[in-house]
């Protein structure tokens, strides 16, 4: 669970920065009429990195939980 948590934290810090080293925004534009399922969800997505990265932590915990059960 730690090494999933951890590549969790290096993967968004090595993300965040590649993205700026080359000057691009993270997320990059996308075409709304022609993927309007991707636009919703991104409409529906959080918008600050902080609020992204607890969540996909919830969703790693989640499928631990899932897959190994409870207290087990």
């Amino acid at each position: 669970m730690l090494e999933a948590i951890e590549r969790c934290a290096f993967g968004f810090t090595l993300f965040a920065a590649a993205a700026a080293s080359h000057h691009t925004p993270p997320t990059p534009e996308t075409d709304r009429e022609q993927f309007p399922a991707l636009a919703a969800a991104l409409d529906a997505a959080p918008s600050d990195e902080e609020t992204v990265y607890v969540e996909a932590l919830r969703v790693i915990l989640d499928g631990l939980r899932t897959r190994y059960g409870r207290n087990q």
